[in-house]
Formats: structure tokens, sequence, C-alpha cells
């Protein structure tokens, strides 16, 4: 891009990114033949949208953090989400507490919740769940974080190269 300086460049990377994970994701989908297993749960543009995207950057994020027991539990405090509960399940993260630290992108409770599901069985967050009243336990699983770094990298090539109006 000619204009880097004025900040086109980092606006465009976003749309780039976003793009970049889409494409991954599909690919991974593709590869193991999870699309009508993420058709039927109707989240497919939940999980290959910014929703998805946000969803596994946090995931990520808070993995490559490196946090131990204090610090996830300062994490939660922060959060506004500290409990007995969701510090002994360290270094997941339960649903419950996901819903309180995801408020912000947007989507519903129950649209949070389809997604993890759904991105769950795809294979890219691993989750416990010991049923009712328990909430499910979640984190971001090999298979994610390898799609996340994937996506990294892909963005970094293609920002590198990108010419204008390349984040259509």
């Amino acid at each position: 891009m000619k204009n880097e300086g004025d900040g086109l460049a980092i606006l465009a990377s976003g749309a780039v990114a976003l793009r970049c994970y889409r494409r991954e994701v599909l690919k991974y989908v593709d590869a193991c033949k999870g699309d009508a297993a993420l058709k039927e749960s109707g989240q497919r543009p939940a999980a290959l949208g910014l929703t998805g995207y946000l969803v596994l950057t946090f995931f990520l994020e808070y993995d490559q953090t490196g946090l131990d027991e204090d610090g996830h539990a300062a994490f939660l405090r922060d959060r506004g989400v500290d409990s007995i509960a969701n510090r002994k399940i360290f270094p997941m993260l339960s649903q419950t507490a996901l819903f309180e630290i995801l408020a912000d992108i947007d989507a519903s409770r129950e649209s949070i919740r389809r997604l993890l599901l759904a991105l769950s069985q795809l294979g890219l967050l691993d989750r416990v769940s010991k049923g009712p009243p328990f909430p499910d336990q979640l984190g971001l699983s090999k298979a994610g974080r390898k799609l996340m770094q994937k996506t990294a990298k892909r963005v970094a090539r293609e920002t590198v190269k990108m010419k204008p109006f390349a984040y259509l």
C-alpha cells in the first residue's frame, strides 16, 4: 500500500486477518469433514466470521500468556468472574465466565454457547462437560492453536505484499 503512514494499512490488516482466518477454517473444516456438523449447528457463519475469530483469538492470547494459578485468579478477578469454582478449573475457563468475558462481542449468551459448542465439535476448543448444573469447561485445543498460528503466518505474508483494496 502506498500510504501506509496514514493508518489505512493498519485498518485494512484487520480485514485481511479475518479473510485469512476464514480461509484457514474452511481448509480445516474440509480436511476434518466437519462442514455438515457446522451447518447443522447453525453456527457456520459465526464460526467463519468475526465472532469465531474473536473467540479463538481470545483463547490463543489466554493460552500464550502462560498464566500460573495466581495469574489465572488475577485474570478472573479483573474480569469480575472470580469464584472458587472458576479458579478450581485452571487452566480451563468455565462457560459462565466466558459469557461475561466475551460480553462485548455483540453476541447473545445463547449464540456464544452454540459457537463454543460448534468450535469444540470441530476440535478447535477442548471441552469438558460434567452436565447440569455444572458449566462446560473450555480451553484452546492443539488444533485450534495450530489453526490460529497458521492464520497469523498467512496474515503476516499477505500484509507485506498487500496491494490497494486487498482487504476486499
